[in-house]
Order: structure tokens, then C-alpha cells, then sequence
């Protein structure tokens, strides 16, 4: 058991540097392109299609890792894989924009993958650390902070080629973690007889109504937050901000999320994944009020402050919630298939929205969408919560 114990903390650095790395590699996109030269346009247009090759990515991880029983070995290839298109993203510093447009499809899919698959790996174990969740991923959200606080003095220290290669160091240092981490998954199928998983099994999970309006929840959510976090940036440049605010605001947006991460099993445990998500959702659209009302970007960072309770609280929800409702064969897929096509939906939708909005009205006039999203999941949280009949899911 001791051993086991240990896991819990080789899970925690695992999530410590990979958040860092993913916040080195996906906080900056925006900011990158435009430095390069590109228009808004340009960049909502990446942005927009980076979710098609997300959806097959994750959707392929989840499946493989569900047919082989494997989390481990699905991981390593798209950490390596993550490091090097992410290495050439930023190192490219000209315009190329056929280049940037596909190494960001790649680069971007192969983190997010790699993110849902973390998650998987620990809900989905058979170790103690599979109630620590919300422990281990408070690790995630420091790490985050750490890369958001570095992130920019990288930038103006060492330039974009600095940052490449510190996203290379970072992956390297994933993969020595992982390698002490044992895959619970494989271990169990050398094990246990366990038949494949196949087309036929996923399309039943989406028969199941209490699941797809789970998802239906999400479809909003995630489309307002993602909106909200590429309309923040814009809103940021476009009041005079540079890297150093856009680091800033990630770094206040990841620290404060992690008391309430450190504590969200316990959370979860008492008042149920549901409550917990309605909760959460019901602060995020105050932050979409706050940000939409912004006039400086020290409002920005002090609305930012909001994601105490928003984050956390939505988070930890979800992936409970969605690990209840899949059945046992289809753990991972049931928690990476759903979301993978939600965000995916979304994120082809956000840019082009946030875009055209923004170039017809103005820079704030996004965030209107963002709080009538945030309704819709709080309504459609308080509905599945009736269909539930009180039960603390």
C-alpha cells in the first residue's frame, strides 16, 4: 500500500510539469501570431480548426486505450510527439502561415490528448489515488501558475526559441516521472479476461439520455469558457496589454484554483458532482459578467479571481460525473469521447464567432453569448438534477 501511496505523488509531479509545459505551449498562441504578423482573422481561422483534429485525437487515445487496457503506452508517443511540433511552432518566428495553421492543429491535439489521458489514468486506476482526483489535480493548476509566471520572462529573457526549447526540457522531465508510475490498467488486463470494446459499445453509451444531457451541459459550458478565454486575450492587446499581462492573468487564473482543488474530493464527497457543477458554472458566468463590464486590465486580473470557485469546482465535477455515468468498459471512453466531441464542436464554432462579433460590434460583445451559455448549463445542471430524483451524483 505504501507503494501505492507513492503513486499519488508521482501523479502530482507528473501533472506539476505537464501543466507547466502545456501552459508554455498553449498560453502564448494568441499572442505568438500576432507577433508574427497575423491578423485576427488569421488567427480565429487556427483556432477554429485546431478542434477537428482534436476530436479524432482524443477520440482515437481513448478508444486504444480502452481496446489494449493501456493508458501508459498511448501517453508516451503523443508526449513526444506534443514536444516536437511544439518546438517548431515557436521556432518558426516568420510568416508561413500553411506551417503555423498545421503544426498548431497537431501541436495543440496532442497536449489536450495528453491531458484527458492524465485524468483517465488516475480515475480509472486501481490505486487509493483514484479519490485524489481533486489532490492531484491541484498539482496541474500550480504548475499552470509556474508556467504562466515563466512564461513571458522566457519570452523577453531568451526570446521564442527560449521557450521552444523549454518546452522540450519539460517533456523530457514527463516522461522520466511516468516512467515510475505503474500502468493499473495493463496490469489488470494481463489479469482479467476482458472483451474489446467496439463501435457498437460506444453508440450505446450515447443512447443513455442522463449521459447526453450531461454532455448537452458541457456543449454550453465549454463553449462559453473557451469563448470567453480567446476573447480575454483579445480584449487584453486591445487595451494595451502584452505578454506580461496575458502571463499574469494565467498565472492568478491557475494559483487561486488551487486550495479548492487540493479539497474538491472532499467537496465532491459531500454535496455531489452535480451541485458541485451548477456551483461552478453559476460563478463562471459572474466572470462573464465581470469581464464583459471591464474597462482596464487590472479589472480583467482582479475578475480573474473569480476562477477560486469556478474552475475547481466545474472540473472535479465533470470528471466524476462522467466516470458514474460511463460503464465500466468504457471508462476512458465514456470520459474522453463525449467531451473530445463537445470541445471540438465548440472550439471549431468559438474563433469564427468571437471573430465576426468582434470586427461587427465590438471587443466585449462576445461575452454576451458567453453569459446566455452560461444559463443554458446551469438550467439544463438544475434539470438533470430532477431527473436524478435528489440522488447525490
Amino acid at each position: 500500500m505504501k507503494k501505492k501511496d507513492n503513486y499519488t505523488m508521482n501523479f502530482a509531479m507528473m501533472y506539476l510539469v505537464h501543466y507547466t509545459s502545456f501552459a508554455l505551449i498553449s498560453s502564448q498562441r494568441q499572442s505568438f501570431l500576432n507577433h508574427v504578423g497575423y491578423n485576427l482573422n488569421q488567427r480565429s481561422y487556427i483556432f477554429a480548426i485546431i478542434p477537428i483534429v482534436t476530436i479524432s485525437m482524443q477520440m482515437i487515445a481513448g478508444y486504444f486505450s480502452d481496446r489494449y487496457r493501456t493508458v501508459k503506452k498511448i501517453m508516451l508517443p503523443l508526449i513526444l510527439f506534443s514536444a516536437i511540433t511544439s518546438y517548431f511552432f515557436y521556432s518558426i518566428q516568420v510568416q508561413f502561415y500553411i506551417f503555423h495553421f498545421a503544426i498548431a492543429l497537431l501541436s495543440q491535439s496532442f497536449v489536450i490528448a495528453i491531458t484527458d489521458l492524465s485524468d483517465v489514468w488516475v480515475l480509472a486506476s486501481e490505486g487509493p489515488y483514484k479519490n485524489n482526483y481533486g489532490f492531484i489535480r491541484a498539482f496541474g493548476s500550480a504548475g499552470w501558475s509556474i508556467g504562466s509566471f515563466l512564461l513571458a520572462r522566457i519570452v523577453f529573457a531568451f526570446g521564442y526559441q527560449g521557450l521552444a526549447m523549454s518546452i522540450l526540457l519539460l517533456s523530457i522531465i514527463i516522461l522520466v516521472i511516468m516512467i515510475a508510475i505503474t500502468d493499473d490498467k495493463a496490469l489488470k488486463a494481463t489479469s482479467e479476461v476482458k472483451e474489446a470494446i467496439n463501435i457498437k459499445d460506444i453508440i450505446e453509451l450515447f443512447k443513455d439520455k442522463d449521459y447526453l444531457i450531461a454532455i448537452s451541459m458541457l456543449l454550453f459550458v465549454n463553449f462559453a469558457v473557451n469563448l470567453t478565454g480567446f476573447v480575454v486575450v483579445e480584449k487584453i492587446l486591445e487595451l494595451g496589454g502584452n505578454e506580461f499581462v496575458i502571463s499574469n492573468r494565467g498565472m492568478i487564473a491557475a494559483g487561486v484554483e488551487v486550495p479548492l482543488m487540493l479539497i474538491g474530493d472532499r467537496i465532491y464527497k459531500r454535496i455531489g458532482a452535480l451541485n458541485m457543477a451548477i456551483i461552478g458554472i453559476s460563478m463562471h458566468t459572474l466572470q462573464f459578467f465581470g469581464y464583459f463590464f471591464a474597462t482596464s486590465n487590472n479589472a480583467i486580473l482582479f475578475i480573474t479571481i473569480g476562477q477560486v470557485i469556478s474552475v475547481p469546482l466545474y472540473q472535479v465535477s465533470i470528471k466524476y460525473l462522467l466516470l458514474k455515468m460511463s460503464p465500466e468498459k468504457l471508462k476512458t471512453t465514456g470520459q474522453m469521447t463525449g467531451p473530445a466531441i463537445v470541445n471540438g464542436l465548440t472550439g471549431i464554432i468559438y474563433p469564427l464567432v468571437a471573430a465576426a462579433v468582434i470586427t461587427r460590434f465590438n471587443v466585449s460583445t462576445p461575452f454576451i453569448i458567453s453569459i446566455l451559455c452560461g444559463f443554458a448549463g446551469i438550467s439544463i445542471g438544475l434539470y438533470l438534477k430532477v431527473r436524478m430524483k435528489g440522488e447525490l451524483v
